[in-house]
């Protein structure tokens, strides 16, 4: 590793430039090591925090939850007072979430919000809070959490988050109208925001309700999809179900769509593919189904090995509906089979 040259000649620079690139192509491992060297050996740079704090984060997201409980407690005793701090307590909270009860939780995560100094600690806790409420059925508190981050908000960015985040919200809570607009002001705010492909997604399978059975049945979706949210699997098949064994709805290949996934995360895939299958002969338009064919072939072909059976769904979605914008794709997909 290319850390030796780096401390040799005190080049803090080229050890945190060497940390970020592998943290940026997935090196977890190997990134962590090279935070963990920068806080090691530059114990006088200002910086360092940020090295435990990338280390923190890495140790989450890997798994090593009382690892990052460490990090993110020398970070708060180390730097008292600061915005790094205030941010390594949010961590710390996140992590002891598992361990709280329900109402233990939301309740320090709201006194925490509501104390701190930091604007930005702050509209993070408030989004961490609305999101808490959400998951555990409590959409009055969630919007005044959401209310709450609106105040702290400055800018396009920021408040995409919480757009993104109300036009959820709206859609669980049925209140399709303001889920529109929401997502109108996502689109507005930040062209290119990372949750904005799914949520016009949902916007348009509202707009193509055109009947009071499609409008129901868009609201047994997102009654299934806010079950899904709060983890409650059963619920969540059941209404599902309703909504994509009505086969002249508009709604019935995403509710299919959806429950396949379910049935994936579960490992059931027998049930799984049937209902990737019946998304694709549910939908309504050809960018749907072949957008469907296209994702039961590759479950085919990455989850059952079937190699045959997804390069003859492939086949069939680029000759029976050709020209479509998955043309390109599906092409990229087939020779991958067939290489295999």
């Amino acid at each position: 590793m290319l850390i030796g040259p780096a401390v040799a000649t005190q080049n803090a620079q080229d050890v945190w430039n060497l940390a970020e690139l592998l943290y940026d192509d997935g090196l977890l491992e190997e990134a962590l090591h090279v935070y963990e060297e920068f806080y090691r050996l530059f114990p006088k740079i200002t910086a360092r925090v940020k090295a435990l704090m990338k280390s923190a984060s890495i140790k989450t997201e890997t798994g090593d939850r009382e690892g990052a409980r460490q990090d993110y407690l020398r970070a708060v005793n180390d730097n008292e007072g600061t915005e790094e701090a205030a941010v390594a307590t949010l961590g710390i909270l996140k992590l002891s979430r598992d361990e709280m009860s329900e109402d233990g939780f939301t309740g320090a995560l709201g006194k925490f919000a509501s104390t701190s100094i930091f604007r930005t600690v702050a509209l993070d806790a408030y989004l961490l809070l609305a999101e808490s409420y959400m998951a555990i059925g409590k959409p009055d508190e969630a919007q005044q959490a959401l209310t709450d981050a609106r105040i702290k908000a400055r800018g396009k960015k920021e408040a995409y988050r919480i757009a993104a985040q109300s036009a959820l919200f709206h859609f669980f809570t049925g209140d399709h109208e303001q889920m529109a607009q929401e997502i109108q002001a996502c689109a507005s705010l930040d062209p290119q925001g990372q949750e904005l492909n799914d949520l016009l997604a949902l916007k348009m399978l509202g707009l193509r309700c055109s009947t009071d059975e499609d409008r129901a049945g868009y609201s047994t979706f997102a009654r299934g999809k806010y079950a899904l949210f709060r983890r409650l699997y059963g619920e969540a098949a059941d209404s599902l179900t309703v909504a994509a064994n009505d086969t002249s709805s508009v709604v019935a290949s995403a509710a299919a769509g959806a429950l396949a996934d379910i049935y994936r995360e579960n490992g059931d895939m027998k049930n799984a593919l049937t209902w990737y299958l019946q998304a694709a002969s549910a939908a309504k338009d050809t960018t749907e189904r072949v957008g469907a064919m296209i994702e039961a072939g590759d479950f085919l072909a990455t989850e059952l090995n079937d190699t045959e059976s997804a390069k003859s769904l492939y086949l069939d979605a680029m000759t029976s509906y050709p020209g479509t914008v998955y043309e390109s794709i599906i092409r990229r997909k087939l020779r991958l089979v067939v290489e295999k």
